[in-house]
């Protein structure tokens, strides 16, 4: 029984078809796997941009809305409170001063105690972006929030032979007092930014995100041009 030949014009026919679809189908997975790639990364953003407000909610009682895909902003219309302190201290300050009037001299010397607080003021503008696994965030620098008197003392009030202490020289000294608790508790605002930072990398690394905190005003986003 003799076997069937194809004809070598057949044969070619049939290589070039096969080679035609095989090269069609590589060309388009080439094309397809950008996309792909840039689809899974944005899904990936999606769930970790997710994962990062529960957290910012769970800490700090931040509650962001997503405005895009990659961004979040904190609202501050969706914030439950408007500063959020992070360190806080007890500061003691004295003020004493003397004050000569033609040989006759008054002084008058106060002792107070104020509870320093530092954190963040929530009505400026924060801001997260997240890119995969990677968070980088955005906020104002810390500052001193909050300096609140917890005890006062008169530790002195002598009185000059003609020159008196008047109840006004004693309210200027204890007007004195908060900015004087303010400057000795310079140092924790820099202890307010890292509580904060180191808070919120422990937090998100179980979650498998690395997180870049940076300390900085944030500019809102450009608005559109005149005329448009």
């Amino acid at each position: 029984m003799r076997r069937g030949k194809i004809s070598w014009p057949l044969a070619l026919v049939i290589v070039v078809l096969l080679v035609t679809t095989l090269g069609w189908y590589s060309v388009r997975r080439i094309t397809d796997l950008p996309g792909e790639t840039v689809a899974a990364v944005a899904r990936e953003s999606a769930q970790n941009a997710a994962k990062v407000r529960e957290i910012l909610v769970e800490l700090f009682h931040l509650r962001p809305t997503v405005t895009s895909q990659n961004e979040i902003k904190i609202d501050p219309r969706t914030t439950p409170v408007s500063q959020l302190a992070l360190v806080s201290r007890e500061t003691e300050v004295t003020r004493h001063s003397s004050m000569n009037w033609l040989g006759s001299t008054k002084s008058i010397r106060l002792r107070a105690v104020y509870r320093v607080q530092a954190g963040f003021d929530l009505m400026k503008r924060f801001s997260v972006e997240v890119a995969g696994n990677r968070v980088e965030v955005k906020v104002p620098p810390a500052e001193i929030l909050t300096v609140e008197p917890v005890e006062t003392h008169v530790d002195e009030l002598d009185n000059g032979w003609w020159n008196r202490v008047q109840a006004s020289d004693v309210q200027t000294e204890l007007a004195a007092l908060p900015d004087a608790a303010r400057a000795k508790s310079a140092d924790l605002p820099a202890a307010a930014e890292e509580a904060f930072k180191n808070t919120l990398r422990d937090r998100l690394a179980p979650a498998g995100l690395q997180v870049d905190v940076r300390f900085e005003e944030v500019k809102p986003p450009p608005g559109p041009s005149p005329g448009l």
